[in-house]
């Protein structure tokens, strides 16, 4: 099988249990991967020939989820300056952490959490869960945008 197939903001299934999971990056053995549709942070890496084989052997799958497009200006101005609040401390988390994101896991200080929550008074909670959707978006700013103002504009391209 091709490495190709393995692309960055994949998603990949098991298919016995439909645990879903997006590639957030991809190297020459290994990809990282964040687990979906659960509220904790689970990120981990895995031998790319292991992944091959449960594709060819069917016990997973692999597509690629539509991304959803966002006219930002229809957003109220309120909510337009929370999104490039968010997205700047998406940029701080990434400049830190990734392309991996494989240190943010584990209970060691994360001092650019720590400066963000603190400059912002924002709640430690409140910032882990703005981390875990966009990773788990496959960083998508589209992620950031607050989801009741997808009602009238949301779009897939």
């Amino acid at each position: 099988m091709e490495n190709s197939i393995l692309k960055e903001g994949y998603i990949i299934a098991e298919t016995s249990t439909n645990k879903r999971y997006r590639i957030l990056h991809t190297a020459e053995n290994a990809v990282v991967l964040i687990e979906l549709d659960i509220n904790k942070l689970n990120i981990f890496s895995q031998y790319t020939g292991a992944i091959e084989e449960l594709l060819l052997s069917d016990e997973m799958f692999i597509y690629k989820e539509e991304d959803p497009v966002y006219n930002l200006s229809t957003l109220p101005q309120k909510e337009l300056d929370r999104y490039h609040m968010k997205l700047e401390w998406m940029q701080m988390v990434t400049e830190e952490y990734g392309p991996t994101y494989l240190e943010l896991m584990g209970k060691k200080r994360k001092n650019i959490i720590k400066t963000i929550e603190q400059q912002n008074n924002i709640s430690n909670r409140t910032l882990w869960r703005i981390i875990l959707l966009y990773l788990q978006s496959g960083c998508s700013n589209t992620a950031l945008i607050d989801k009741r103002y997808f009602k009238s504009t949301f779009a897939y391209g």
